[in-house]
């Protein structure tokens, strides 16, 4: 087909005349068969930023120079230098979710989640599955030419280097098995059970639960005559073989690795409980390193450094555990969830589901993660004051860094499921799930809670003297006058609720809710009334407004309205496969950014996205498409168009030899007057034509750029 059009345009130039006349015509007959015969793709309009990403990593083997990595979603990673360049090997692994990892003379085993174990001869180049492959895999050991399998089932023992497996559980309860340790002819077992011992090669184990205060057991070590243990409830250790367990502090936290370098012990905690410590003198006190954050999964001495797995990859330490640098080059990494944002001059900052607070200064092309001091992986609200930087934690509270995020310190509120902040003049207002609102005029030093206290504050807006607060459940909107002092609740028609953002703008005022779409009030809030019943069913998560124009982040994805609520145009253009749920939207640089759920950040620039605004939502008798104004033009034209239906609506720019320019409009429309505006500035002066297609309606016109 399209060489067909090509031979027709090949005619079309060796028309005799004036081009911008009787060639034109021509044109338009040959250009409305070649609509009838091909129509090019649009590109994405949404782009989805470099991140925020993460990796996690389940376990750590090393062998000489060579270390293997084993991750949560993308198999086996090697590194022969370090950890400085790492690369996938994966052929023949058929579930990259890989939780365990053991060397044996010249194999490499890897334990997966519900595969169960894979074998590589040829240092992981590539991998076979073995008899065991229908269990999750969750630790190995090595006794002599015994190997040992922990699993989501259990203890499987081979004694035939990985060729059949047998199960050896007789005296454990049905378990998860986390840790397998060898001591001499003792083999023990931390599972979700507590600890047990065998000492016949696994045929028969004892229970060993003196002195534990906790059994769900994640890791074993052993270290001289100590045999370690991390639980649910800190580090025990006991010096006669498990007979009996003494604490050995990080109570309440939950340990998930432990090993030492030196002197030092280093063990390793969730991300809501601190990340890495050391304790160098062999007592309960541990000190807290540079790598608080995230979770330390796995640990991996070797005789030059240690190599920690983490929640957001690989960090290594060259100074015995107190010092941490990333190492994640080669490493694949996955979207996160986004659920804030906040900017300081033109870096924009992220707070994500699992890790941490990110950063990007170049408009989301790259991302670094700045954790360092935060203790907590969820970042459920930002904020920007005075150059500080505000994260609000999932229930370890409010953290503050003074330096672009390198640093962060805690800033109180302890316990607290932070959701959203406003800053008010001198004040920064905090409103957390269980605990209401709360203020500081000091940075954060000290929190005290306001009048509106016991209600779930998920957003909060400020419109002069008056402050908002949007809460979960069946308190709706609350309204201040005194600076947050006293509250009252201004719900008048307002049948939703659930409200999960607010903005204001003058004496119009804006609330999302979930399930119930975007209400609209007048009059401060006194009244409110359905601001679209198109999205009285949607669940509305964020609200932006820039200038008359007005954004909500939804779970069907990305509204527009220009006109003040009384229309929306839904914005989802290159969203892939289809949109994500969209938890916060954000303004910066010229670009609206999107967090979403499980797909990062994505972002659209603003004269993009506001190329095409509503005219006015009356519905209009017959298709139409009008004469461009101005015309001719420079360098920008508006383009006004009717549809007397809901359609699917495309509207491109062509130039005169028929190359595909511009894709103004290509979404679903409701009923309405609309204009679109092309900005020809990238392109030379001359003839231009641009044409609408819906389901029932086609219709092209010329227009002429003049420079």
């Amino acid at each position: 087909m399209k060489q067909f059009f090509s031979q027709l345009k090949i005619k079309f130039q060796l028309f005799p005349g004036d081009c911008s006349a009787n060639t034109a015509g021509v044109f338009l007959i040959l250009f409305s068969l070649y609509q009838l015969l091909t129509f090019s793709e649009v590109t994405a309009q949404w782009e989805q930023a470099n991140g925020p990403y993460y990796e996690t990593i389940e376990c750590l083997v090393s062998s000489g120079n060579n270390v293997y990595a084993g991750t949560y979603q993308n198999g086996v990673f090697l590194s022969t230098n370090s950890g400085g360049q790492w690369i996938p090997i994966n052929n023949g692994l058929t579930n990259h979710e890989v939780h365990s990892l053991i060397i044996m003379n010249d194999k490499i085993f890897a334990g997966t989640y519900a595969s169960g174990i894979f074998v590589s001869t040829n240092g992981g180049t590539n991998w076979s599955q073995t008899s065991l492959s229908y269990s999750g895999v969750l630790s190995f050991a090595l006794s002599g030419t015994n190997i040992f399998a922990g699993t989501t089932g259990g203890i499987y023992l081979s004694t035939n280097s990985g060729l059949n497996w047998n199960p050896v559980n007789n005296g454990i309860p049905s378990s998860w098995v986390y840790s397998l340790k060898v001591s001499g002819n003792k083999l023990f077992a931390g599972t979700t059970r507590g600890i047990f011992l065998s000492t016949n090669n696994g045929s028969t184990w004892d229970s060993l639960y003196n002195g534990l205060t906790n059994n769900y057991v994640w890791t074993l070590f052993i270290k001289d005559n100590n045999l370690y243990a991390g639980t649910d409830d800190g580090i025990f250790v006991s010096t006669n073989s498990g007979a009996f367990w003494v604490s050995k502090g990080l109570r309440s936290r939950t340990i998930l690795a432990i090993t030492s370098s030196g002197a030092n012990i280093i063990a390793g905690a969730g991300a809501r409980d601190g990340g890495a410590f050391v304790n160098t003198n062999n007592d309960s006190n541990w000190i807290q390193t540079t790598l608080g954050f995230p979770a330390i999964i796995s640990l991996e001495n070797r005789s030059t450094d240690v190599i920690a797995g983490t929640s957001c990859g690989i960090y290594i330490s060259t100074d015995n555990g107190l010092n941490w640098n990333e190492k994640n080059n080669g490493i694949i990494s996955v979207p996160t969830s986004v659920f804030s944002f906040t900017s300081s001059g033109n870096s924009l900052f992220a707070g994500t589901y699992n890790s941490g607070v990110s950063v990007s200064t170049n408009n989301g092309q790259q991302w670094n993660q700045i954790n360092k001091g935060i203790n907590g992986d969820y970042i459920m609200a930002l904020a920007e004051s005075g150059g500080n930087i505000f994260a609000g934690t999932c229930f370890n509270g409010v953290y503050m860094s003074s330096n672009s995020g390198n640093n962060w310190v805690w800033k109180g509120l302890e316990n607290q499921n932070l959701r959203t902040f406003l800053i008010s003049g001198t004040k920064i207002f905090a409103g957390t799930y269980d605990g209401g609102l709360f203020y500081s005029t000091n940075n954060g030093t000290n929190w005290i809670s306001t009048g509106l206290t016991g209600v779930p504050v998920l957003t909060l807006a400020v419109s002069g003297t008056r402050l908002y607060a949007g809460t979960y459940g069946n308190g709706g909107v609350y309204l201040s006058t005194d600076e947050g002092l006293n509250w009252s609740a201004v719900n008048n028609g307002l049948t939703v609720h659930d409200v999960r953002a607010v903005s204001a703008t003058g004496s119009n005022l804006f609330a999302g809710t979930y399930g119930g779409g975007v209400f609209k009030s007048t009059d401060y809030g006194a009244n409110w009334f359905a601001s679209n019943t198109n999205l009285s069913n949607l669940n509305v998560n964020s609200l932006v407004i820039s200038e008359t124009n007005i954004f909500i982040g939804t779970d069907n994805g990305v509204f527009l309205s220009t006109n003040n609520g009384l229309s929306w145009i839904m914005k989802n253009q290159g969203f892939t496969p289809f949109p994500p749920p969209i938890n916060t939207l954000y303004l910066l640089n010229n670009f609206i950014f999107a967090g979403t759920t499980q797909h990062s950040a994505w972002r659209r620039s603003l004269s993009d996205i506001l190329g095409l605004k509503i005219i006015n939502g009356i519905v209009p008798n017959t298709f139409l498409l009008s004469q461009n104004y101005p015309n001719p033009f420079n360098a920008s034209t508006n383009i006004k168009f009717a549809l007397p239906k809901s359609s699917e609506v495309k509207i491109t720019v062509h130039d005169i030899t028929g190359k595909l320019i511009d894709v103004i409009v290509n979404e679903k429309l409701d009923a309405g007057t609309y204009a679109a505006e092309w900005d020809g500035s990238n392109n030379n002066s001359g003839i231009y034509f641009y044409s609408i297609k819906t389901e029932s309606f086609s219709e092209t016109r010329k227009m002429v750029l003049i420079k």
